[in-house]
């Protein structure tokens, strides 16, 4: 029984020190060697990271399309994927859990950008901060100071542009997992402890 007890305890101990940043999967690029390039092929898929998929689309501008590549650049400890003329499909849906909220880093060197979530149409934007608040259904999005923000029920988000870097795409578990989680260590503890109270009355 104590044993029991103290199994649930430090269940809930953990539960505490949770959190949904502390569970989320991110992408940086970081185990990528600088000089490496995407873009060989339609659809050609880029090595997962924390259970995300990536891999590289056509490019829209106006009536036309584009195809050009994606590369890893920078120093050796803070890599970034350089996009030029092509689009970059992050893929939520192997992550392990729901994904409510995500962050991207990126800064833009010029040029037009596409941006799409959930399947939903490719906007073509002048501006990443042209990106709509409600950028698709139940999904709205947050730009500022080269970070995009989007809350939501989030399965995938395209991102593409003529001379765009992203980098740290962190996909956010949503709240509930962890608070039925909670929940769930606070329900043994309970019944541990009333368990141990019945078990000791009926000793007397």
């Amino acid at each position: 029984m104590r044993h029991g007890l103290m199994a649930a305890r430090a269940g809930v101990a953990a539960f505490c020190w949770m959190s949904p940043i502390s569970l989320a999967a991110t992408v940086k690029f970081e185990s990528v060697p600088v000089g490496t390039k995407y873009g060989e092929s339609f659809e050609q898929v880029i090595p997962s990271e924390d259970g995300i998929d990536m891999s590289v689309e056509q490019f829209f501008l106006n009536q036309f399309t584009g195809f050009y590549w994606a590369e890893v650049v920078g120093p050796a400890e803070d890599h970034e994927l350089a996009i030029d003329n092509i689009n970059i499909l992050f893929d939520l849906t192997n992550v392990g859990f729901n994904v409510t909220s995500l962050t991207l880093e990126y800064v833009e060197w010029g040029g037009n950008d596409n941006f799409a979530v959930n399947g939903g149409s490719i906007l073509q934007l002048a501006e990443l901060t042209d990106i709509p608040v409600n950028v698709a259904p139940g999904v709205t999005a947050l730009v500022d100071g080269g970070l995009i923000t989007l809350t939501g029920d989030i399965d995938s988000v395209l991102i593409g542009g003529q001379e765009l870097t992203v980098d740290s795409i962190v996909a956010i578990p949503e709240p509930t997992s962890l608070v039925l989680l909670g929940a769930g260590g606070l329900l043994a503890l309970r019944r541990l402890r009333r368990t141990g109270f019945v078990s000791r009355n009926s000793s007397r």
